[in-house]
Formats: C-alpha cells, structure tokens, sequence
C-alpha cells in the first residue's frame, strides 16, 4: 500500500482572464520510506505540485492520499522546507524552531526540543540569532522547525540551491542521516541531477508545462553513493540526456535498455 497516492491532479491558473494549464494530470505513488527527487526545467510545476502537497495550493481536480486519509489544507504531519530558511531575525534558533508550538499557544517538551536540536546539529548555537548562523547552519534550523512536530512527509523545495558548493555537499550527507534517524519520506524538488542521483531512491523527471510526469528513474545505488563511480556517472548521462529529450524530443532515450540490465 502506497504511503502517498496522487490520482489524476490538475493546477490550473487564471492570469488576466487567461487560464493556464500547470500541471497534470499527475499519478504518482510513494511508499513510505521512500527518498523521491522531482525534476524539470524551470516552470514545469515542480514547486505547484509540492505546494498542493502541502496544502497551500488547492489544486482544480484530482485527490491525494497521505496515510490512507485524504489530504485536506496543510498540517503538521507534513514537514516543509523550502530554498530559504527564513528565520525570524529576533529570535534564538531555538525560539525560531519552536515557532509553531507558540503561535499554536502550546509549550514543546524539552527533552523533544533538545533531541531535534542535537540532531541537526545545533546544539552549540541554540541560543544564536540568525544573524550568527552560516547559511548551512540557518538551512539546519530550518529543516529542524520542520520537523519539530515529528511529521510523517517531508517536503523540500531547492533547500541547499542557495548554498556554497562545499556546504551543499555536507548539507546533502547530514540530511541521509536526519531521514534515516527519522524514518522520513521525502519528496524533495531540484534542479541538480547531481543532487538526485545522490540523494533519491527514485527521480521523477517533469514535463514541460502543463508538468507531467515524463519518466521514473530508478536510482539503483547504495549510500554512501560515490560520484566517481561508474554507476553515477552513467545515470548523469542518462537524466540529462532524458531532461533534454522531455525539453525537444528529439532522439528517442536509453532510460528503459539501462533500467532493464
């Protein structure tokens, strides 16, 4: 039984009286568990289809299913990230990751506080502001707020985009840990076939707009995964060359001879 069930989605948009097809009609079906990366070029609904997972984009036809229960607006068993921390400058890391225990007016156990503070990291700077924080370290507060409600989905929007090289690749390793610490399932969008390959158990590769699914690229390694291995190598050939074939179908892709080895 799937954890996460997409039936049929459609967005659409009204700019100007003008209706715009987004995305869909979208089916897609994650096991719990499960690391999947979204990928596309820019606006193809890569970032529509995570905000409809989160609830904060209705979508105009089609249903979604978390956990056997329908999806209805956003909660708190859906963690979401997005390519900025936005912290609260005023406040400590730890009052920034507890943000939505006080604007709900509930207190957060300590002992739970603590542990999510330990595992992104931060103990040492819970009481920072963010002025004081490295972005790799304002990224971990911000991934630490997401999960400080225990939630059963993660979603990520290009959450390591705007960091340095060396800081995206240590962010990309700790990340592994926190969703194999947390048992996460992760749906997690970018634009790095690099950082899919490396991060996915599964790659879903977007049309261009209206985003549909265009192919499901099995990503057969395990973690730790080299990027010098042949393996890699050849899957960031592969998701290229498949990227530009959805972009201007030109030649036919070697996807399907690879995936049946």
């Amino acid at each position: 039984m799937s954890f996460l069930s997409i039936k049929n989605l459609k967005v659409r948009f009204d700019l100007d009286g003008q209706v715009v097809e987004a995305l869909g009609p979208i089916d897609l079906e994650i096991a719990a568990g499960e690391f999947v990366c979204v990928l596309g070029e820019s606006g193809c609904g890569k970032s529509t289809l995570l905000r409809v997972l989160a609830g904060l984009q209705q979508p105009n036809s089609g249903e979604i299913s978390i956990d056997g229960h329908v999806l209805d607006g956003p909660s708190h068993e859906r963690g979401v990230v997005f390519q900025r921390p936005n912290l609260l400058p005023w406040l400590s890391v730890r009052k920034n990751i507890a943000l939505g225990y006080q604007v709900r007016g509930e207190n957060i156990p300590k002992q739970t506080m603590d542990e999510i503070i330990e595992t992104v990291g931060l103990t040492e700077f819970d009481a920072a502001k963010p002025s004081k924080l490295s972005g790799g370290m304002a990224q971990r507060a911000a991934i630490a707020r997401a999960l400080v409600y225990s939630p059963k989905l993660l979603l990520m929007d290009e959450p390591f985009s705007a960091l340095d090289a060396l800081t995206r690749l240590r962010m990309q390793r700790e990340l592994l840990y926190i969703c194999e610490r947390k048992n996460l399932t992760v749906f997690f969008v970018t634009h790095d076939i690099d950082e899919a390959i490396a991060l996915g158990s599964r790659v879903v590769v977007m049309t261009k707009r209206p985003g549909r699914i265009g192919r499901i690229i099995q990503i057969p390694l395990e973690h730790p995964r080299s990027r010098r291995g042949r393996d890699f190598i050849r899957l960031q050939g592969l998701l290229a060359e498949e990227l530009s074939d959805l972009i201007d179908p030109v030649i036919a892709s070697p996807i399907q001879e690879y995936e049946k080895e």
